[in-house]
C-alpha cells in the first residue's frame, strides 16, 4: 500500500482513507486524533478544567478489545500520542506489561525481556505464600523443564526459584538460542494466562524498529493464539516500507487467518490546536487564532511538537495577553536557537537541554549514544564519575520529560526519540566524537581483565563508531578490534547474523597491514567468525573468501579446520555437492583417515565389513560406557566428516557409507562427540538399506539409548529422522512412526537443529500421503508447514516436499494435467531437469513415487510403467516402505497393459511377478500395510491368466485386508478395478455397485480429480478390456448412480 506522508491539516468531518499499516485490506478503524490530559504536561493545563477530548478513541479502541483481535496496531506519525492511548488502558487488565524496540541499541530479546521482566514482578507481587510455593512446582513443567533458560531471560525468578534449577545455558547458540526462547516465552505466557487465569496486555512500543528476530518472537506468541493476551503495538506507519519484514509478517499473519485491527492516528488540524490553546490559556478560540496558526506552522499538527513548543514558550515569557487575544515572542526563542537543530519544535527541547549543567549535557549526550534505554552505572564509569552519580544527581531526575528511571533500577530511558536525537546535538560533531572515544577508552581501562568488556562491548563499538576516525595508534586499533570481534560475539549469540557480520567487517578493517604476522590469533579468529557468519547469512562468496584467506594464513592445518568447513557447507549451501565432497575428502586423507577414492560396491561392500568386524568387540554396555572424545586431531576429523557426510546424506552419493562408517570407527577408538550419535543413526539406515533388519533395529535402538544417556534434547530431531524415518520403518507400520517424526519435528524447533526438523516434517509428511490419509486436509497442513521451509531456507529438502504437495494438488483436481505434476508448488519438467544435472537422487525418486502414484489413479497406466522402468535405473534411496509402493504401482500397471496388449505381453508378466515377489516379502514384516497389496497383485494376474474365481477371491481378500490397514487410496482401487473385472465377467449390477463404492472412497479420500473422471461421461461398457473406459453421473442416491 502507499502511506501517506501528507502533513496539511484535515478536517475532523473529513474521511481519513489511510489504509491499515502495510497491507491492502479495507481499513478496521480510522478515528480523529483528539488531545490526551496524560500527554500534556499538568503544569499547562488549569486544574478547573481538565480537557477531556479523547473519550472517543477511547471508547474506539475498547470496541477493538472487546472483539478479541490477535493484534491491535495504534499506527500514525512519530508524536501523534499512540502510546498515551494504550497506556490508558494499563488499569483495565490484571496484568499490564511494556516493551519498546530502541533504533540505536537493536537487541533481539531485550523489548519482552523487559516486558516479561515487569509482567513477573507484578504477578509475584500479587502471590500468597500457598501460591508462590504452588508456582515454584508448577512453572518447571509448564515451560518444558527448560527454567534455567526462563530465568536467564527473566532475572525477577532468580529471587524466588532454587539456583540449582538452572542448568548451564551456554551451549546454546545463534538460532538454537532464539527458538528456545520464542519456546519459553510462549509456554510462560500460556502459564499465567491459563494456569494463573489471568488477563495480560503486552505492549510493544515503536514496533517499526524491530528486527527479523524480534518479529520472529512476536509472530510466535500471536500464532499460539493465547486465551487472555491481548498483544497491542504502536507503531509509526510512514517508517516502514511495504516490502519491510513487518509488513511481510503482518501479511502472512492474516492469510493464516489472524485477525489483526488497525487505529490510525492523525495529525492535529488548526481546529483541534486553537481547542488545546483555547482550553489551557481560559480565552476563546478567535482570541488565539493568530497564535494557533504559528504554532500549527512550527509543528505541522504533531501534537507532541505543539505540547512542547507551547510549554517552553509559556515558560520562557513568550506569551502574553494583549488587546484580549494571544501573542508570541517569536524573538525570544531566536535568540536561543541552536544551530545544529531544525525547527523550533527541536530547538525548544535543546533549549531546555542547554540550561543544565556541562556536566549533565555531557552526560545525557554520551547516554544518547548508548541507546533509548541505558545503564547509569556505565555512563558514569564512562566519565570518571561515582556510579551513584546518576542516580543521586538532583538535576537528572528532577528533568521533567528528557529521562525517566526504569522501575527504580540503574537503568534510565529517554521519554522520547526526539529527546534523544535532541541530546545528541546538543555538542558539536567533534565534540560528540571526542566523547565517545574518551568514554570508550576510559571503559576499556577499567573493565580490562573483567567480564565486563565481553558484557559490553556492544556500547563500547557503538561510541567508537562515532569515534574512529580519531584514532590513529596502530596498537590502539588491534585492541578496539578485539572490542569489535567480542561484539560480534555477541550479536551472534542473540541470532543478530546481519549485526555480528557488520562488527566483524569493522573489526577486520581495524587490523594492521601486518596483523597475520603480528597478532595471528586475533586475526585468526576474526576472520574465522566472519566466514562462518557470512555464510549463515547466505554470501556464500564472502564466506568462500574470508575462509580462503585463512587457510592460505593459517600456521596450522587444525587452525584452518573450521574454515575449510564453511567452504564444505557454502558449496552444499549452493547445490555444489561434488565439491563439497570432494574437498571434504582431500582434507580428510591430511588427517590420515583413509576414505576409497572411489566408492563403489566393493569398496563400500569392506568398509562396511571393517566396521562390522570392529563392532563385534564392543556390546551396547560398552558403546554406552565410551569416554568422551579429546583428541584434537579426532574432534577435527569428526567435524569434517560430519559436514561432508551432510553433503553425501542430500546428494545420495554412495561416499555417505564410507563417511559414515569411518565416523563409527573414530568414534569407537577416541571417545564419543556431539557427531557420534548421528554416525550410529546412519549406520542403521545404512544396515536397513542393506536388508540387514536385525542389525539396523539393533542399532537404531542404541542410538536411541545414547540420546537418552546423554538427554541431548539438540540430537532428537536429527535422531528421529534417521531412525524412524529411514530405519524403523522397515519393520513397523507407517501409522506407527508419524507421531515420533512430528515429535521429533517439534524438538528440532525447539532445539534449533531446523534442518532435521524439516527433516522429520517432510517424512511424516510423505507417509501420510503414502497412508492413504486424507489429502484435503493433509495439503491444508502441508501449505502451512511450507512457512517453516521458507522460513529456514532448507531448498534441499523443500524440493521434495513441493514434490509432495504437487501430487496432492494434482489429485485434488487443481491443475490443468491431472498427471504432470506441475502447478503451485512444481513445474515437472524443470525439477526433473534440475534433479538431473545435480545428481539429486532423493528428488528423483520422489519424483517417481508421486508420479506413478497419480498416474496410476488416472488410469494412465503407460505413463506409470515409464516411470517404474526409470525409477529402477537409478540408485533407490528411499526406505523399503516407499519402495514398496513404487513395486506395487510398477507391477500393477505391468499387469493391466499385459491384459490389454500382447506386445511385451510376457515380459511384462515376468516383471510384474518380480515385483510380487518383493512386495510379499515385505509384506512378512509389515502386513498390515502391505497384505492387500499382494492380493491385489495377485487378482491382476490371475485376471490375465484367465482364472476368474481366483481372481474375484483375491479381490475380496485385498478388500478385506484393506479394510484393517484403513487406507482409502487402495480401497478405492481395488474397488474400481474389480468394477473392471466384473464387467468383463459379465456381472454389470456387481460392477455397478463396486464403482459405486470405489467413487465415494475416492470422494472421501478428496480425489476430486478421480471423481470428476468416473462421474464425467455416461457409463459406458466397452468390451472385455480391462483398460475400458467407465464412468458414473453424479447422484445423490444409490438409484440415481446406478441409473
Amino acid at each position: 500500500m502507499k502511506i501517506s506522508d501528507d502533513s496539511s491539516p484535515i478536517s475532523p468531518s473529513e474521511e481519513d482513507v489511510s489504509k491499515p499499516l502495510l497491507r491492502s485490506a479495507a481499513t478496521n478503524s480510522s478515528i480523529d486524533v483528539m488531545l490526551d490530559e496524560e500527554a500534556m504536561p499538568p503544569q499547562l493545563l488549569q486544574e478547573t478544567e481538565p480537557w477531556k477530548c479523547r473519550l472517543r478513541e477511547e471508547q474506539e479502541l475498547q470496541n477493538i478489545i472487546n472483539s478479541k483481535p490477535s493484534l491491535i496496531l495504534i499506527t500514525g506519525s512519530s508524536g501523534s500520542g499512540k502510546t498515551s492511548l494504550a497506556l490508558r488502558f494499563s488499569n483495565r487488565f490484571a496484568y499490564f506489561c511494556r516493551g519498546k524496540f530502541d533504533q540505536m541499541c537493536f537487541a533481539t530479546y531485550m523489548p519482552f525481556g523487559a516486558a516479561l521482566s515487569d509482567l513477573t514482578e507484578q504477578l509475584l507481587a500479587s502471590l500468597d505464600a500457598d501460591e508462590l510455593s504452588k508456582l515454584k512446582e508448577t512453572l518447571p513443567k509448564a515451560v518444558d523443564g527448560e527454567i534455567g533458560l526462563l530465568m536467564t531471560a527473566i532475572p525477577p525468578l532468580s529471587s524466588v526459584l532454587p539456583k540449582q534449577d538452572v542448568p548451564n545455558v551456554s551451549s546454546y547458540q545463534g538460532i538454537e538460542l532464539l527458538i528456545r526462547l520464542r519456546h519459553v516465552v510462549t509456554r510462560f505466557l500460556e502459564f499465567v494466562c491459563h494456569e494463573r487465569k489471568e488477563t495480560v496486555l503486552l505492549f510493544l512500543d515503536d514496533l517499526q524498529w524491530a528486527e527479523p528476530g524480534c518479529l520472529a518472537m512476536l509472530s510466535a506468541i500471536l500464532r499460539k493464539q493465547i486465551n487472555g493476551l491481548q498483544v497491542i503495538a504502536a507503531c509509526r506507519s510512514e517508517e516502514v516500507s511495504v516490502d519491510s519484514a513487518l509488513s511481510i509478517l503482518l501479511r502472512e499473519l492474516e492469510d493464516e487467518g489472524l485477525c489483526i485491527k488497525d487505529l490510525y492516528l492523525r495529525e492535529l488540524d488548526i481546529e483541534e490546536v486553537c481547542d488545546f490553546v483555547s482550553h489551557s490559556s481560559g480565552l476563546s478560540k478567535s482570541q488565539c487564532q493568530q497564535f494557533c496558526m504559528m504554532i500549527y506552522q512550527q509543528t505541522e499538527g504533531n501534537l507532541f511538537y505543539t505540547l512542547e513548543l507551547f510549554r517552553t514558550l509559556k515558560s520562557m515569557g513568550a506569551v502574553s495577553k494583549k488587546d484580549g487575544t494571544l501573542h508570541c515572542d517569536l524573538e525570544i526563542l531566536n535568540k536561543s536557537r541552536n544551530t545544529l537543530s531544525r525547527g523550533a519544535v527541536n530547538d525548544v527541547i535543546t533549549l531546555k537541554l542547554q540550561k543544565l549543567s556541562l556536566e549533565t549535557q555531557r552526560a545525557l549526550a554520551l547516554a544518547s549514544f548508548m541507546g533509548t534505554r541505558f545503564d547509569s552505572r556505565l555512563v558514569s564509569l564512562a566519565l570518571d564519575q561515582d556510579d551513584q552519580y546518576f542516580l543521586s544527581s538532583t538535576e537528572i531526575n528532577s528533568l521533567p520529560r528528557i529521562v525517566r528511571q526504569v522501575c527504580h533500577t540503574a537503568y534510565y530511558e529517554f521519554y522520547h526519540d526526539k529527546v534523544q536525537h535532541a541530546c545528541s546535538t546538543l555538542l558539536t560533531e567533534m565534540e560528540n566524537s571526542q566523547l565517545c572515544l574518551g568514554a570508550a577508552r576510559t571503559l576499556v581501562d577499567k573493565l580490562d581483565g573483567t567480564m565486563g568488556v565481553e558484557e559490553n562491548a556492544a556500547i563500547i563499538s557503538r561510541l567508537l563508531r562515532q569515534s574512529l576516525h580519531l584514532v590513529n595508534s596502530s596498537a590502539e586499533k588491534v585492541k578496539f578490534a578485539e572490542i569489535f570481534f567480542l561484539a560480534g560475539k555477541c550479536f551472534l549469540k542473540s541470532t543478530r547474523f546481519n549485526a555480528a557480520a557488520y562488527k566483524f567487517h569493522d573489526a577486520r578493517e581495524l587490523l594492521p597491514r601486518r596483523h597475520w604476522r603480528d597478532h595471528y590469533n586475533l586475526s585468526l579468529s576474526i576472520f574465522t567468525a566472519s566466514a562462518e557468519v557470512e555464510h549463515v547469512v547466505g554470501h556464500c562468496d564472502n564466506a568462500e573468501r574470508l575462509a580462503r584467506e585463512v587457510i592460505e594464513n593459517a600456521r596450522l592445518f587444525l587452525d584452518s579446520v573450521v574454515a575449510h568447513t564453511v567452504t564444505i557447507s557454502s558449496y552444499s549451501s549452493q547445490l555444489l555437492f561434488e565439491e563439497s565432497i570432494q574437498l571434504g575428502l582431500q582434507l580428510l586423507r591430511k588427517l590420515s583417515i583413509r576414505i576409497p577414492s572411489r566408492a563403489g560396491k566393493l569398496q563400500i561392500a569392506i568398509e562396511v565389513l571393517k566396521t562390522k568386524s570392529k563392532l563385534t568387540k564392543f556390546r551396547t554396555a560398552d558403546i554406552l560406557s565410551l569416554p568422551v572424545m579429546t583428541c584434537r586431531e579426532s574432534q577435527a576429523a569428526m567435524e569434517i566428516l560430519a559436514h561432508t557426510l551432510t553433503s553425501a546424506f542430500l546428494s545420495k552419493s554412495p561416499y555417505q557409507v564410507p563417511l559414515s562408517m569411518a565416523m563409527i570407527r573414530l568414534t569407537l577408538e577416541y571417545g564419543m562427540n556431539a557427531e557420534s550419535v548421528s554416525a550410529f543413526a546412519m549406520f542403521s539406515v545404512i544396515m536397513a538399506m542393506m536388508s540387514n533388519i536385525e542389525l539396523a533395529q539393533q542399532y537404531g535402538r542404541l542410538t536411541l539409548d545414547i540420546m537418552r544417556k546423554y538427554d541431548t534434547k539438540a540430537w532428537v530431531s536429527r535422531v528421529y529422522a534417521l531412525v524412524y524415518g529411514l530405519t524403523f520403518i522397515e519393520t513397523m507400520s507407517v501409522r506407527k512412526v508419524i507421531e515420533p517424526l512430528m515429535e521429533g519435528y517439534r524438538a528440532g524447533l525447539v532445539s534449533g537443529d531446523t534442518t532435521s526438523s524439516t527433516g522429520c516434517l517432510y517424512f511424516a509428511t510423505l507417509f501420510r500421503f503414502l497412508g492413504s490419509e486424507s489429502i484435503d486436509e493433509l495439503i491444508k497442513f502441508g501449505i502451512d508447514y511450507r512457512k517453516v521451509f521458507n522460513a529456514f531456507r532448507h531448498d534441499n529438502v523443500l524440493i521434495l516436499f513441493n514434490i509432495v504437495l504437487q501430487a496432492m494438488e494434482n489429485l485434488l483436481g487443481r491443475t490443468a494435467d491431472p498427471v504432470d505434476l506441475t502447478g503451485s508448488f512444481l513445474n515437472q519438467k524443470e525439477t526433473e531437469k534440475v534433479a538431473e544435472q545435480q545428481g539429486n537422487r532423493a528428488a528423483q525418486s520422489v519424483l517417481c513415487i508421486c508420479s506413478i502414484i497419480v498416474a496410476f489413479t488416472m488410469n494412465d497406466y503407460a505413463r506409470a510403467e515409464r516411470i517404474f522402468d526409470f525409477c529402477q535405473s537409478i540408485p533407490y534411496v528411499h526406505s523399503k516402505f516407499s519402495r514398496c509402493c513404487v513395486l506395487f504401482f510398477g507391477g500393477a500397471s505391468k499387469l493391466i497393459l499385459a491384459h490389454s496388449s500382447l506386445t511385451g505381453r510376457w515380459r511384462r508378466i515376468r516383471q510384474a511377478k518380480k515385483c510380487i515377489k518383493l512386495v510379499r516379502k515385505r509384506a512378512e514384516m509389515v502386513p498390515e500395510d502391505h497384505n492387500h497389496q499382494v492380493h491385489f497383485l495377485e487378482a491382476l494376474l490371475y485376471a490375465v491368466e484367465a482364472k476368474k474365481d481366483r481372481a474375484l477371491a483375491a479381490f475380496d481378500e485385498a478388500a478385506v485386508c484393506c479394510e484393517q490397514g484403513d487406507s482409502l487410496l487402495h480401497r478405492a482401487l481395488i474397488a474400481e478395478h474389480k468394477s473392471y473385472f466384473l464387467r468383463g465377467c459379465g456381472r454389470d449390477d456387481e460392477a455397478i455397485d463396486s464403482l459405486i463404492l470405489s467413487r465415494r472412497t475416492y470422494e472421501k479420500w478428496g480425489a476430486k480429480a478421480k471423481v470428476v473422471q468416473l462421474a464425467a461421461f455416461p457409463f459406458l461398457l466397452k468390451s472385455n478390456s480391462h483398460t475400458g473406459s467407465v464412468s458414473i453421473a453424479d447422484g445423490s442416491s444409490d438409484a440415481q448412480e446406478r441409473s
